[in-house]
């Protein structure tokens, strides 16, 4: 075996797991809104009513947060001044 078909190492595997919680990040909101909605709908007598708007509401939060993570909104995301409160940071250039 040459040295370039070995397998990867750390850092290989990092380039592997850099976007494995995607699908969790999708899959929990959808499920525990229509888990809620089930609930609400049991005690509030509306079930499929609940069902539908926790389902629909679960898959509004799951794309959303989708395409924060995809196209690098979010906390430590690039070309942003911000803090990890939001506040923007003044940055100052010093002239030679």
């Amino acid at each position: 075996m040459q040295d370039d078909e070995q397998k990867p190492g750390q850092e290989g595997y990092a380039k592997y797991l850099r976007h494995s919680h995607i699908g969790l990040q999708f899959i929990l909101p959808v499920g525990l809104f229509t888990w809620g909605g089930i609930w609400l709908g049991r005690k509030l007598d509306l079930e499929v009513l609940f069902v539908l708007l926790g389902l629909a509401l679960g898959f509004a939060v799951g794309f959303w947060s989708l395409y924060k993570e995809l196209y690098g909104f979010g906390p430590g995301a690039g070309g942003s001044d911000e803090d990890s409160n939001g506040d923007r940071q003044e940055t100052e250039e010093t002239e030679q």
